[in-house]
């Protein structure tokens, strides 16, 4: 059968994430693969592509350089189980920077300067495993198979670049990693408490994401009846207001909420704008993630928000939840209820 439309894969694999893409034309089929979770997690991605009779990557999209998006890439990459056509990423030049202001900082910082090795570690991997591979920046308006990339542009990347100063290095430490030097029993459970009284009193898209977040690669995919579906990995509200001013994305038909459903990368605003009928959130469950006051504002605004975990808590990797548009392949699946809907 000559099918004619596309399947979204959403992976379930804790905080991190991986979507897979199937795009049917008049029998000719495009893969894009979009980030591979944590290291841990290639395996179970690469499971995932074999239940689905896939062994080729028309074109592999790393969103950005954090462990829980590229972490699993390295593992696929090197997997003689599948080939890639084609690469998307962003090379050197912000994980660089970040390692040269890092080298002035405050040396109780482990969280943040683990974080950053960690970024570096897995791009020069996943570089040197991508040998022979073609590789592209993903910029504003390159087409990435049946995608278009949305953000970022080259100006805002090297705007987050500039961000990366020791000024606004300092300020970001000290905001959002002060508190984790002391690992004491007390500071954890303050640590919790605060962390509660942050989702129950924080205000939505109240405080900055990292740059590396904002760099995220915002890819849309659009239905022949102009149905808008936005992949937005890690992106912040500084990323969603500079592509909002490029592109029309009112009342989206489906959009992923970004960063594992946290409240500092959505505010109000957008999420009344964006307005999604259908959203998905990959996340384990926590607290923070999804937190709960964006969930119920992105309901306010008329839609139905679904997240990996749910309604099953129990470890789940391997799991997916399937969203298609057009004539696509049957493949059984069962009816996953929405969050926190009054028959779930």
């Amino acid at each position: 059968m000559n099918y004619d439309g596309f399947e979204i894969f959403v992976l379930s694999l804790g905080n991190a994430d991986s979507i897979f893409i199937r795009k049917h034309s008049n029998g000719v089929k495009t893969n894009v693969l979009i980030d591979g979770g944590n290291s841990s997690d290639g395996s179970v991605v690469l499971g995932v592509l074999a239940s689905l009779g896939e062994n080729h990557i028309d074109h592999l999209v790393c969103s950005h350089h954090h462990a829980d998006h590229a972490g699993g890439l390295v593992e696929i990459v090197k997997s003689k189980t599948v080939t890639i056509g084609h690469a998307w990423m962003h090379v050197q030049e912000l994980v660089s920077d970040l390692e040269v202001s890092l080298s002035r900082m405050f040396q109780n910082q482990e969280a943040f300067a683990d974080k950053i090795a960690t970024s570096k570690a897995i791009q020069k991997e996943l570089l040197a495993s991508l040998s022979g591979v073609p590789i592209s920046h993903p910029f504003a308006g390159a087409q990435i198979g049946p995608l278009v990339v949305l953000s970022p542009t080259a100006e805002f990347y090297q705007r987050q670049i500039e961000r990366m100063q020791v000024e606004s290095l300092q300020t970001i430490l000290n905001e959002r990693y002060a508190r984790r030097a002391d690992h004491s029993l007390a500071a954890l459970a303050l640590k919790v408490l605060t962390e509660e009284a942050e989702e129950r009193d924080g205000g939505l898209g109240g405080e900055p994401t990292s740059p590396e977040n904002e760099v995220s690669t915002i890819l849309a995919i659009v239905s022949p009846n102009n149905e808008i579906y936005l992949l937005t990995a890690d992106a912040g509200v500084e990323a969603f207001a500079d592509t909002v001013k490029r592109y029309n994305l009112e009342a989206l038909h489906w959009m992923q909420i970004p960063h594992h459903g946290s409240r500092r990368n959505l505010n109000q605003d957008l999420i009344d704008y964006f307005r999604p009928k259908t959203s998905m959130i990959s996340a384990r469950g926590s607290v923070k993630h999804p937190s709960k006051k964006l969930v119920n504002a992105v309901k306010g605004a008329g839609g139905k928000v679904y997240a990996t975990y749910y309604p099953s808590r129990e470890p789940s990797k391997g799991r997916w939840t399937r969203f298609c548009n057009g004539t696509v392949p049957q493949i059984s699946t069962s009816t996953v209820p929405a969050l926190w809907d009054e028959n779930s």
